[in-house]
């Protein structure tokens, strides 16, 4: 995790420099040079290589202009997600191959938008709850992080993933759309960020897709990169 710096842009360079010095507000500019910073340190991080890179590739129309990141090959075993949202950026990585990884900060929801995201019981539960804008924008970051993941991303509808409501263990109950390479829901191991790494105003999830039944524990401990990334969760996925 790491707080958006401008002084980030002088470690980019060919197509994230190009893409960075598009955007028109320094606040979008900080945000993407942070996280293309950070998903490089993380790479090279879990690698154990000081030459891994971060490439993209979309997993529609397959352009390296943009789409999700992913470490290149010899590496490419392990999967890498990036998020940010105002003053936070985070970047999650897993030694299996599918991991996502969202954070927003808590918000007010229409119902009317929250319907786009939500199904109807989903959005039922989330107006009744103590709290309806903590419990939606965390029904969004779970789903997210689900979709992406999967490789989807929001190329395919939220509304389709069915998650658990908040407050109950985080996980995938059903989906409506075709999963991809036949991915049950038991194969997807979801957690929340814990609220003492992205502070209290932000709401995180993580998912791991493993080959077979897989649980995500969050275990808050030091971090061997926190010189470096800034203090963070260790998120350990176990499959059975």
């Amino acid at each position: 995790m790491a707080r958006p710096d401008p002084d980030d842009v002088r470690h980019l360079q060919g197509q994230s420099l190009a893409r960075c010095l598009r955007l028109r507000q320094p606040a979008d500019r900080a945000r993407m040079a942070t996280g293309q910073r950070l998903l490089a340190l993380v790479a090279r991080a879990v690698s154990g290589d000081p030459s891994a890179r971060v490439v993209r590739r979309c997993s529609t129309c397959g352009s390296t202009q943009h789409g999700a990141p992913r470490i290149a090959a010899p590496h490419d075993r392990f999967g890498i997600s990036l998020s940010h949202s105002h003053e936070l950026v985070v970047v999650a990585a897993s030694d299996q191959a599918r991991v996502g990884v969202d954070v927003e900060r808590v918000r007010h929801h229409e119902p009317r938008a929250a319907a786009l995201f939500c199904a109807p019981g989903e959005l039922a539960a989330d107006l009744r709850s103590a709290r309806p804008d903590l419990a939606l924008t965390t029904r969004w970051v779970r789903k997210e992080a689900v979709l992406k993941a999967a490789g989807w991303g929001l190329a395919s509808p939220p509304v389709d993933v069915r998650i658990s409501d908040v407050g109950d263990r985080p996980g995938v109950r059903s989906w409506s759309c075709a999963a991809p390479a036949g991915i049950r829901p038991e194969q997807v191991g979801c957690a929340d960020l814990p609220s003492a790494f992205v502070g209290e105003d932000y709401v995180g999830a993580v998912a791991v897709i493993g080959a077979q039944r897989v649980v995500v524990e969050v275990i808050l401990q030091p971090d061997p990169w926190e010189s470096r990334l800034g203090a963070g969760p260790r998120l350990r996925s176990a499959g059975s």
